[in-house]
C-alpha cells in the first residue's frame, strides 16, 4: 500500500511538472518585432460637461484653454473670449468652476492656518471673492451680473481674470496650489439678434477676430459667370483676406449649389450683377441712385435667418460689380445716409495712397500714458494704420518711453513687445532702469507689418522681491509715457525685381511683386465651379499679403486666354485636362502633362511608374513663362477634385506650406513631397511614392514575420519536457526494483 502511494506521489509530481513546462510553452508566443503595445487605459478623473457652443456652454477648452495652475502666495491668470456678434447676453449668466487645490505642508497646520481667497472679475468688474480652505476637487457655481457682461473694446472681446491670494503661505509653512480644470465652463443665456446693417463696421459680422463660435460665411455667384463676375468674386475673396488678416477664407458656391440649410444658417456674399439676385426672390435690396457702369455695396438681413446678413457687391453691369469688388479691398467703405448702401462710381488702382505722418506719437495715436500695476502678466494695446499702397521705408522704429517700479525682482521682471503676434524685441528691468525714465528702440521688422490696421502690444510680466511683502500686489507698476514713439516712414509700394532662383518656397512671389496684383492673371476652367472654389481660398491669402491700396488681380477662362493675358505671371488652378494651356506649356514644366490627362509625366525622375486613372494627386509647379521669360507660371493642380483640395491644404497649412520647395511638389493628403528637376536632388517617382497601396496588385513571396524570440526556445523546452518526463519514469523504475 504504501508502494502504491509513493508510486502515485511521483506521477502526480510529473504531471505537474509536465503542466508547467506546456504552460511555459503556450506563453511563448511569436512575437512580431514592430507590433503595436495596447496601452492600459487610465482612469478619469473628472469629465468635460459636452460642449454646447450655440446654446452658450462654453468650457475652458473650447477657448483654448487647459489647466490653469495658480501658485501661492499670490498669482493670477486670465481667460479670453469673444461671444458671436450675433448674441446679446442676457441675466442668468454663471461661471462653473472645478477647483483642486492642496496645501503642503511641512507640519501640520490647524484648519485656521490654511486656505487662500480666489478674487474673479469679468471686464474689469469684481464678481466673486472665493475662500477656498477644503483641499482636493470641489466645484463653484459663481453668478454673473449684468453689469460685467459688457466689454468695453471695440472689437467685442471680454477678460476674465483670476488672482489668488494665499497669503497664509506667508505666515506659516505650506505651499499653495490651486488648479483651475479645463472642463471649468461659462453659461452665457443670450438671444440672437438681427446684425447691424452697417458698413462701416466691415468686416463684421461676417468675420470676428477671437470668437469661440465662428460662423459660417460662403460668397456665391451666378451658375455660369462672366470672366469679369468671376474676377469680381475673387477680388472680394481677397478683399475679406486683407480685412481679416487671413482669418476668413471664402468657399465660393454657384446659386444653384447653394442648399437651404446654408441659406438658413450663414452669411452670404452674394457678388454679380441683378440677374444673381433674380435667382435668389427672397433677397431685397433696394438700390436707389445706380447708374450703369456705377459699383453697389449693400448689406441687410437675411431673409432666411434674422441673425446672419447678406452682402451685395455688384452693380448695373460688369463693369460696376468689378468696381464695387475692389472698392471693397481698400478695407474702409464709405456709405451715406444710409449705412447698408454705397455706390462707387470710379477706381482707381494707381492712385497714390494717402499720406501719413512718419512720426506719431501714442498721444497722436488717441493713447494717453498709461499704467499697469499688479503682479504677474499685463498688456498694453495699441493699434496704427499703415495705408494699402505704402510700404515701410528704411528703418522704422519703435521708441518706447517706460519707467516701471524699484520694487520689482529685477532677476524676473522685464517686458516683451510684439507686432501683429510677433515678438518684436524685449528688455529685462534692472536697478538703473528702476531708477529713471528709459526709451527703448525696437525696429519695426518690415514682415511684420501689414497694409491696413496693425496691432502692437507691450506685454510685462513684474515678480516681486518679496512675495509676502505689502507691496506684492499694490507696490509693483508699469507706465508706457504717450510721447512713445511710432516711427515709420512710408513709401509707395512699387513692383519688386527678384533675380531669385524660382522657387516655391518663396510663394507669393511673383503675384505680390505687384501691389496692386494688377501685374498677375488667374486661369480657371469655365466649366469647374469646384476650382473656383479653391482660387477663392487661395486669393483671400494673396488679399492677406499685397500691399496696394486697391488689389486688382485680373482672371480668364481656360478656353479664352488672350495673347496679352498670356504676357502676364500666371496663376493656374484646376484639373490639367479642363485647362488646354496647360499642355501648351509642357515644355516649360518640370513635369508636364499630355492633353487630356490629369496625371503628371515625371520624365526627369529615373524611374516611372503606371497609376490607376482615378489616383488622387496634387501637383503644385513654379516655372518660366513660355510666353514672357520674365513673368513666371505656378500651377495648382490636382488629378481629381479631391487631390486639388489637398493642394489647397498645403498652400495653406503653415506646417505643410514650409515643406513645399523646390520648382515640383506632389500632394497626398498630408504628404508633401518636393524637388528641384533643375538639379536633380531625388532618385524617386514623386507620384508613385505619394500612392501607397493605388498601384496595381503585385504577388510577392510569402515571408515569414520576424520573430521577437529565438527560433530556437520554443523546440528546446519540448526536448526538456520529454527528458524531464524520462528521467522521472527512469527513477519511478529504479525505486521499484529495489523494494
Amino acid at each position: 500500500m504504501t508502494k502504491r502511494r509513493r508510486m502515485k506521489k511521483i506521477l502526480s509530481v510529473c504531471l505537474f511538472i509536465v503542466i508547467a513546462i506546456s504552460l511555459m510553452a503556450a506563453n511563448v508566443t511569436p512575437g512580431l518585432a514592430q507590433a503595436s503595445v495596447t496601452p492600459t487605459p487610465s482612469a478619469t478623473l473628472s469629465q468635460t460637461p459636452a460642449p454646447d457652443l450655440a446654446g452658450g456652454v462654453i468650457p475652458f477648452v473650447a477657448l483654448g484653454t487647459k489647466d490653469l495652475v495658480m501658485r501661492g502666495p499670490f498669482d493670477s491668470a486670465e481667460v479670453r473670449y469673444t461671444p458671436p456678434a450675433s448674441w446679446q447676453l442676457s441675466p442668468g449668466a454663471a461661471l462653473t468652476l472645478s477647483i483642486e487645490a492642496s496645501f503642503s505642508a511641512k507640519e501640520p497646520l490647524d484648519q485656521r492656518s490654511s486656505g487662500a481667497a480666489l478674487e474673479i472679475t469679468l471686464n474689469d468688474r469684481l464678481i466673486a471673492t472665493l475662500f477656498i480652505n477644503q483641499a482636493g476637487a470641489q466645484t463653484i457655481v459663481v453668478p454673473i451680473s449684468t453689469e460685467a457682461l459688457v466689454s468695453h473694446r471695440s472689437d467685442g472681446r471680454h477678460t476674465l481674470r483670476f488672482f489668488l491670494d494665499a497669503a497664509y503661505d506667508c505666515r506659516f509653512p505650506q505651499e499653495t496650489t490651486l488648479i483651475l480644470r479645463s472642463n471649468s465652463f461659462l453659461e452665457l443665456p443670450h438671444t440672437l439678434v438681427a446684425p447691424a446693417a452697417d458698413l462701416v463696421t466691415l468686416p463684421r459680422p461676417f468675420y470676428q477676430d477671437s470668437s469661440f463660435l465662428p460662423e459660417a460665411v460662403y460668397l456665391v455667384t451666378a451658375d455660369q459667370p462672366s470672366a469679369a463676375e468671376l474676377q469680381a468674386a475673387l477680388t472680394t475673396s481677397a478683399a475679406f483676406g486683407r480685412m481679416s488678416q487671413g482669418g476668413l477664407v471664402l468657399p465660393l458656391l454657384t446659386v444653384s449649389a447653394l442648399t437651404e440649410e446654408q441659406k438658413s444658417q450663414a452669411h452670404l456674399i452674394l457678388v454679380g450683377t441683378p440677374a444673381l439676385l433674380a435667382a435668389l426672390p427672397q433677397v431685397i435690396l433696394p438700390a436707389t441712385g445706380v447708374q450703369a457702369g456705377d459699383g453697389v455695396i449693400q448689406m441687410a438681413v437675411s431673409p432666411w435667418n434674422p441673425a446672419r446678413a447678406i452682402l451685395y457687391i455688384g452693380g448695373a453691369d460688369e463693369v460696376g460689380a468689378l468696381k464695387a469688388a475692389q472698392a471693397l479691398t481698400f478695407g474702409i467703405v464709405q456709405p451715406g445716409a444710409d449705412a447698408s448702401f454705397a455706390v462707387i462710381s470710379q477706381v482707381n488702382p494707381q492712385a497714390q495712397a494717402t499720406s501719413v505722418a512718419p512720426d506719431r506719437s501714442f498721444g497722436d495715436l488717441g493713447y494717453p500714458t498709461r499704467t499697469v500695476t499688479g503682479y504677474g502678466v499685463s498688456s498694453l494695446e495699441y493699434r496704427f494704420y499703415l495705408p494699402p499702397g505704402q510700404v515701410p521705408g528704411i528703418d522704422p522704429y519703435l521708441n518706447l518711453v517706460y519707467s516701471h517700479s524699484a520694487l520689482v525682482d529685477l532677476g524676473n521682471s522685464g517686458l516683451v513687445v510684439i507686432l501683429n503676434e510677433q515678438r518684436i524685441g524685449s528688455v529685462q528691468f534692472t536697478a538703473d532702469t528702476a531708477k529713471q525714465v528709459n526709451v527703448l528702440k525696437i525696429l519695426l521688422h518690415p514682415e511684420a507689418l501689414r497694409p491696413g490696421d496693425n496691432k502692437l502690444v507691450i506685454q510685462t510680466d513684474m515678480r516681486p522681491t518679496n512675495f509676502c511683502s505689502d507691496f506684492a500686489t499694490n507696490g509693483l507698476w508699469f507706465t508706457a509715457n504717450a510721447s512713445s514713439l511710432v516711427h515709420l516712414p512710408l513709401i509707395p509700394a512699387e513692383a519688386g525685381i527678384s533675380t531669385q532662383l524660382l522657387n516655391l518656397s518663396l510663394y507669393p512671389f511673383p503675384f505680390t511683386s505687384t501691389p496692386s496684383l494688377d501685374g498677375m492673371g488667374l486661369i480657371v476652367s469655365a466649366t469647374d465651379p469646384a476650382s473656383w472654389s479653391i482660387a477663392s481660398q487661395l486669393m483671400a491669402d494673396l488679399g492677406r499679403r499685397a500691399t496696394g491700396k486697391i488689389l486688382a488681380p485680373q482672371v480668364a477662362y481656360a478656353d479664352a486666354v488672350s495673347d496679352e493675358f498670356r504676357q502676364k505671371s500666371l496663376m493656374i488652378v484646376g484639373q490639367p485636362a479642363q485647362i488646354p494651356l496647360v499642355s501648351e506649356m509642357a515644355d516649360a514644366m518640370p513635369a508636364p502633362f499630355e492633353a487630356g490627362t490629369n496625371q503628371a509625366l515625371e520624365r526627369s525622375m529615373p524611374v516611372t511608374y503606371r497609376l490607376p486613372e482615378n489616383a488622387s494627386l496634387g501637383y503644385i509647379e513654379i516655372f518660366s513663362s513660355p510666353w514672357n521669360a520674365a513673368e513666371t507660371v505656378i500651377t495648382f493642380l490636382g488629378s481629381t477634385p479631391e487631390g486639388l483640395g489637398w493642394v489647397l491644404t498645403a498652400m495653406t497649412d503653415p506646417v505643410l506650406h514650409g515643406k513645399v520647395t523646390g520648382n515640383y511638389a506632389v500632394i497626398n493628403r498630408q504628404q508633401v513631397l518636393a524637388t528641384d528637376t533643375r538639379i536633380g536632388v531625388t532618385s524617386t517617382n514623386l507620384s508613385a511614392t505619394a500612392v501607397p497601396g493605388q498601384l496595381p496588385t503585385v504577388s510577392l513571396p510569402a515571408v515569414s514575420p520576424t520573430s521577437a524570440h529565438p527560433s530556437w526556445i520554443f523546440p528546446a523546452i519540448v526536448t526538456l519536457s520529454v527528458l524531464t518526463v524520462l528521467l522521472l519514469l527512469l527513477v519511478l523504475w529504479s525505486a521499484a526494483r529495489k523494494k
